[in-house]
């Protein structure tokens, strides 16, 4: 079973006043091998409903020894991100941070943000100002990282991450779309090293988060295989 999420809110942990909030989610089912989705609403918890919360960054003050890129350090049976210099981190990060197609259903969403597809540099300024007024301080791997990095002033005060996709490109480069992962085929090792070193340049970044090697893999689909 695979969740869409439509809606996003801040969700965290503490206790729940009475009153529940509910977000309407796409649910993806999957029936007698046929796919469907129906809407739903989920409860879910926000700052505004948790008692006895006190939110704090005193936490990211406290430094030790960088290595000049992010890592993991485990205090007190508590894994913690840790930045190139050595402080505790918090990544901010939005998702995907990319134009949209210019299509007629985004014309107010263009007049909103005053940007066009085909004026790189005022993207790109839109996305600075917008990063700057907001807590943010990352973007996800399915973010247009190349006109940012290049052309963004204020790049380097922020994390990013790749997404290389190892199975997905593979399986898209064989036009197979089963539920068999091709991790055994002779290629495929050959694939990844091709991969990679594409994303070389990227090696010696302090500012570079972490990879993801790929994203939802079809292990629902070998539960359908199994059931069969």
């Amino acid at each position: 079973m695979k969740y869409l999420i439509t809606v996003f809110l801040l969700i965290g942990a503490g206790l729940v006043h009475s009153t529940e909030l509910t977000v309407p989610v796409k649910k993806k089912l999957y029936q007698n091998s046929f796919l469907y989705t129906k809407w739903m609403n989920f409860p879910v918890r926000t700052l505004a409903t948790l008692s006895n919360y006190k939110a704090t960054l005193e936490f990211e003050k406290e430094q030790k020894n960088g290595t000049g890129f992010y890592h993991l350090s485990k205090d007190q049976q508590r894994w913690w991100l840790i930045d190139p210099q050595g402080k505790r981190y918090v990544s901010r990060a939005v998702n995907s941070v990319r134009p949209l197609n210019s299509k007629p259903g985004h014309q107010s969403f263009w007049q909103v943000w005053h940007f066009s597809l085909f004026n790189k540099q005022t993207w790109v300024e839109s996305v600075q100002h917008l990063w700057q007024q907001s807590a943010f301080n990352g973007f996800g791997a399915w973010s247009a990282i190349a006109p940012l990095q290049q052309d963004m002033p204020s790049w380097n005060e922020y994390n990013y991450s790749i997404n290389l996709s190892f199975l997905g490109g593979y399986s898209k480069q064989l036009r197979r779309d089963d539920a068999v992962l091709p991790v055994f085929d002779k290629e495929f090792r050959r694939f990844c090293k091709q991969t990679m070193r594409q994303f070389r340049r990227h090696h010696a970044d302090p500012r570079l988060l972490g990879y993801f090697t790929d994203n939802e893999i079809k292990f629902w689909a070998l539960s359908r295989l199994a059931k069969k």
